[in-house]
């Protein structure tokens, strides 16, 4: 962990396979939302989520793919958090968008907050890419409070290959 003041970031990661020496490489934009301003927000859209069995005692640990590149006809799960609600009457809307058209829509869904962490609520759901060709694609979430009528939303691109 590490504290960051709110803003906009670019984080680089670059690792060289110690057998093969091959070098791989990955940046994304990360915007830290100013929590103080009690506004509604949303975490940058973590995509690809997956559980990986581990070897070791650990058990299993989630991973997320840092290309958002998915197989046609797969599908993958994502998740965001949720800041400054008031904790009921929330609901999610998906829309996945091509070339600015929308492709796929997943009715609004009613959040259920987490008793052990009313400050930061997760939001997962599955995306089904069955039928949609090749090519990028934008994945846009939006949250409303129903209670304050204040919305939230974040998008995030990624590709099917």
């Amino acid at each position: 962990r590490s504290p960051l003041k709110p803003g906009i970031y670019q984080v680089r990661v670059a690792a060289r396979d110690e057998r093969s020496a091959i070098l791989g490489s990955a940046m994304e934009w990360m915007v830290i939302p100013d929590l103080s301003k009690g506004r509604l927000s949303l975490s940058s859209l973590i995509l690809g989520l997956g559980t990986v069995k581990q070897r070791s005692a650990d058990g299993e640990q989630i991973q997320w793919s840092v290309d958002k590149r998915f197989a046609a006809n797969s599908q993958f799960e994502f998740m965001t958090f949720i800041y400054n609600s008031t904790l009921n009457n929330l609901t999610a809307q998906v829309h996945v968008y091509k070339d600015g058209k929308s492709v796929l829509s997943i009715p609004a869904k009613n959040i259920e907050a987490a008793p052990e962490d009313l400050l930061r609520i997760p939001f997962k759901a599955k995306i089904n890419l069955a039928g949609l060709q090749t090519g990028r694609y934008i994945l846009e979430v939006t949250v409303q409070d129903r209670a304050t009528n204040k919305t939230a939303s974040q998008q995030s691109a990624f590709y099917i290959q």
